[in-house]
């Protein structure tokens, strides 16, 4: 709990931060905190004695990591109230859809800060407001400048595809609303970059164009299926290279022009099996990859889609699959892992009815090898059919990081492997509950 000190003035906003925050937070700050409060997953009640006024998250409910997804979840973003919203959420207990009452932006988007917009009274008002010298001529309100949103849209780069067959009439660029369906592009533009030089290539003004009802947007060669605006055959280039998502005047990169992250709301830094580019990368999140178009095998044949479609966040990579292309369409990602016991993956029969599916399940670590390890049910928990087997080797490729006796949750594909069923897991896949159980 944190006991809130201070006034809020009429039309002003109060800031409450943590004490080792980013410098353009703290100098913002009305009120600092010591203690770390939020990471993601946590829901925040702002109460005056015990009225609830607003509420961030759902009282009792552990989300996981995060409320939401994509751009508007809680975890790696930045959030804030639509303009539309002129009342809190006073009800803890119900669900939480953040992108209901809010709008995303990248993390550490700060020109938000220390003041808020809302619709609440037939016009937009914004604070904190200044005290202008009294007058009896009303002061207008502002119009937006043209060519420009008033708010930055919740678009991600959702597909590329530079690595195509033959001669490169099938590349594209995908953009995704999230669904929302006909948002301006206008004051955005793509911005191409080469790795060779880490200086930009072509830009293409999105000014006077929008999604469409689904909420996608292409960019392509003009036999790329539901293309939307064109670029010359061969005019995205194969990597390591870049393209980012910019709110700035088409005017402000003209060819040759370096990699900045001022206006930036998304990038993708790619490739087709080639070394990461250090001068393109700050395109990018701290800490988030460089993506391989041929990360599938097939390069040629495959685009970089998010996955789920439209996930990740902007300036996030680490969700991008390389899979078959569906520009303009939603993406074709694999489908989320099922639970199943380990006899429902063994099956009765001669192979698994899961072979090729990705699979959630649990055990007891039996046995150890140095590529992978044996689990089985707890016998509290077998099943009653003599034709399944309770136990299974997960392959790990490298040596597996459990012990004997470790309860364990796997997540990965299972596969048969010369007549034996196994599942082929990321050691980053495997959790560790308790340890030292009995076999």
């Amino acid at each position: 709990t944190i006991n809130l000190s201070g006034i809020v003035a009429n039309g002003d906003v109060f800031v409450l931060a943590q004490a080792s925050a980013n410098a353009t937070i703290l100098a913002q700050a009305d009120q600092t905190n010591g203690s770390g409060w939020y990471n993601g997953d946590d829901a925040v009640v702002l109460r005056k004695g015990t009225t609830v006024i607003d509420v961030i998250g759902q009282v009792g409910l552990d989300p996981g990591s995060e409320w939401g997804s994509g751009i508007t979840s809680t975890a790696d973003n930045t959030l804030r109230r639509k303009t539309s919203v002129c009342a809190g959420d006073t009800d803890g207990s119900d669900a939480f859809d953040p992108s209901i009452e809010w709008d995303g932006f990248a993390t550490d988007t700060f020109d938000g800060l220390g003041a808020h917009t809302a619709n609440c009274n037939g016009e937009p008002t914004p604070t904190p407001t200044p005290t202008p010298t009294p007058t009896p001529t009303p002061t207008p309100t502002p119009t937006p400048t043209p060519g420009r949103t008033p708010d930055l849209p919740n678009l991600v780069i959702n597909e590329l595809d530079s690595d195509t067959p033959g001669s490169d009439v099938a590349e594209f660029i995908e953009l995704f609303d999230g669904g929302a369906g006909n948002t301006s592009l206008n004051g955005l533009v793509l911005v191409f970059f080469n790795g060779g030089n880490d200086l930009s290539y072509l830009t293409v003004d999105l000014t006077g164009r929008s999604t469409n009802a689904a909420g996608y947007f292409t960019v392509g060669n003009s036999a790329v299926p539901n293309v939307d605006l064109v670029f010359n055959n061969g005019g995205l280039q194969n990597g390591a290279d870049a393209v980012a998502l910019y709110a700035a005047p088409a005017a402000s990169f003209p060819n040759s022009s370096p990699v900045t992250t001022a206006g930036l709301l998304d990038a993708v830094v790619y490739d087709t099996v080639d070394a990461d580019d250090p001068g393109l990368l700050p395109l990018l999140n701290a800490g988030q990859p460089q993506v391989d178009e041929n990360g599938g095998g097939d390069g040629a044949n495959q685009s970089i889609q998010r996955c789920p479609n439209g996930d990740g966040g902007q300036r996030n990579t680490s969700t991008y699959l390389a899979r078959t292309p569906t520009p303009g369409a939603e993406n074709n990602c694999p489908a989320p892992p099922v639970f199943k016991t380990i006899a429902e993956i063994q099956g009765n029969g001669t192979a698994s009815p899961f072979d090729g599916v990705s699979v959630i399940t649990t055990g007891i670590v039996t046995a150890l090898k140095t590529n992978g390890f044996f689990m089985q049910t707890p016998d509290a928990e077998v099943d009653a059919d003599p034709m399944t087997s309770e136990g299974i080797f997960v392959f790990t490729s490298a040596a597996p990081p459990v012990l004997v006796g470790d309860a364990v949750n796997v997540t990965g594909t299972a596969t048969e492997f010369f007549d034996m069923t196994e599942i082929n897991v990321s050691v980053s896949n495997i959790i560790v509950g308790a340890s030292g159980l009995p076999l």
